[in-house]
């Protein structure tokens, strides 16, 4: 999982764009929390991973266009902009939540300690197939 990341890091730093990192971690977790309180999935169904998944897309579509229409602004205070929107609209959207303060709990606190075993094998098969499709594909 280091070297992946590592990897994807060194990447990250020779486009110039430090905090999409940041920035697509709180649209996934916008598309969660639609997917709560829309289909009322809970954070580890696939529908939960679908709609969030379907967010960062649509934002890494929004970050390729923007890139090369817009000069006068940089790409990084757009990412940081969309971060800032994107963490307001997650306190939004879970204060209207029922339940809404526990859930903004957990997201402020972070629960690293409470990850549980299904949850790490998952990250270790996502991991493995990332690094085939790297080693695959070649470093390019």
């Amino acid at each position: 999982m280091g070297t992946i990341l590592g990897y994807l890091g060194i990447h990250v730093l020779k486009r110039e764009v430090i905090f999409i990192d940041i920035a697509l971690a709180q649209i996934a977790a916008v598309g969660s929390i639609v997917a709560h309180l829309a289909f009322e999935a809970h954070g580890d169904s696939l529908l939960a991973y679908i709609c969030s998944f379907i967010c960062i897309l649509l934002a890494s579509v929004f970050y390729a266009l923007i890139k090369n229409r817009i000069s006068q602004i940089s790409l990084e205070a757009i990412i940081g902009i969309s971060y800032a929107l994107a963490a307001a609209g997650i306190l939004f959207l879970v204060g209207i939540a029922p339940g809404g303060h526990v859930h903004i709990q957990h997201i402020l606190s972070g629960s690293l300690l409470w990850t549980s075993w299904r949850q790490i094998i998952t990250a270790l098969i996502v991991f493995a197939v990332i690094g085939f499709v790297f080693l695959c594909c070649g470093n390019r």
